[in-house]
């Protein structure tokens, strides 16, 4: 969910937003490459043999424009704000248990307006 500002532009508004998001691990698979090459699927909880916490808490930001035929774009950031990785046998002070997630998103779309009679 985020928390938009719109600042009236020449042709439409401009768009600032922050805000908060959260996220739920259902599966998955990791495919490596590189010195090794392998396939594993990736199991979320917390147990013991669970790779990663299946709950993530997130923030975003994003900027973009919105012009007043509807058309929009917009590019966000978002970071992971706690640790997901799930791995008892390593120490939690150790920076290979510090695992974020982190992405930069482009959107560009159309609202479609409706009228009121």
């Amino acid at each position: 969910m985020n928390f938009l500002y719109r600042a009236p532009g020449t042709n439409g508004h401009f768009i600032v937003g922050l805000g908060p998001s959260i996220a739920y691990g259902l599966g998955g698979k990791a495919k490596i490459s590189g010195g090794e090459t392998g396939s594993n699927t990736i199991k979320f909880g917390s147990g013991a043999d669970d790779l990663l916490k299946p709950i993530e808490i997130s923030g975003n930001i994003l900027v973009g424009y919105e012009w007043n035929s509807g058309i929009f774009f917009q590019v966000n950031y978002n970071h992971s704000l706690n640790n997901i990785y799930n791995n008892y046998n390593l120490a939690p002070s150790d920076p290979a248990t510090n695992w974020h997630n982190s992405y930069f998103g482009l959107h560009i779309g159309y609202f479609i307006h409706s009228t009121k009679k």
